[in-house]
């Protein structure tokens, strides 16, 4: 995850790169080039498994939970999002600025 986690930043960075005015056309053909390069990656790297589990997969899993053998069947969400709003909790303010003398 991690180095998919640096291919997605440098798929950032290249993309600024590429809209620099001072950039010519070859210096966007490479920044292209290895972008496709990295969006391969990642698009290899989505279908492997990781302990014969695959990590991206949408379907559900059954997980060994005790010592027993006892399964727990964990469904997998298509939403990053919590589908309640979490409780509120405390709220961080600001404290007031001090002067220095």
């Amino acid at each position: 995850m991690q180095k998919i986690t640096k291919a997605l930043d440098r798929m950032s960075e290249l993309s600024i790169l590429s809209q620099d005015v001072t950039k010519g056309n070859a210096d966007r053909s490479l920044y292209n080039q290895e972008f496709q390069t990295l969006a391969a990656y990642i698009t290899n790297s989505s279908s492997k498994d990781f302990n014969g589990v695959s990590l991206f997969s949408a379907t559900a899993l059954s997980v060994t939970t005790d010592g027993d053998g006892g399964l727990f069947s964990m469904g997998r969400s298509t939403s990053v999002w919590p589908r309640t709003p979490p409780p509120p909790g405390p709220q961080w303010t600001p404290s007031p600025m001090r002067s220095r003398r």
